[in-house]
């Protein structure tokens, strides 16, 4: 609601606190959506770009069989960022999952 600013005012801040508690509670759509954020750079955000965290979140929504995480994490594996570069972890992560169209 806050990253988007859906009926309320945008406070991406603020939605980055909310989706760590719920990432933290298990909820895989807000394990995938914090790695995807960590993923990015964050404008005018106390909240900045981390590919550790990104590849540590994404880890976890995959392995709950969140596909789009585990495509992520294939991708963060094969250039090395935020994890080591290991080629055959990304192509298992990358053909663990569905073809994403």
């Amino acid at each position: 609601m806050y990253w988007e600013g859906e009926g309320v005012t945008q406070d991406r801040d603020k939605g980055m606190e909310f989706m760590q508690i719920a990432a933290e509670c298990g909820y895989v759509d807000a394990q995938m959506r914090l790695g995807i954020a960590y993923r990015r750079v964050v404008q005018d955000s106390k909240w900045k770009q981390d590919f550790k965290k990104a590849a540590f979140w994404l880890c976890k929504a995959a392995m709950k069989d969140e596909h789009r995480a585990g495509y992520l994490l294939s991708r963060l594996y094969a250039k090395g960022k935020g994890v080591a570069c290991d080629l055959a972890k990304a192509m298992q992560w990358r053909y663990s999952c569905p073809v994403l169209d």
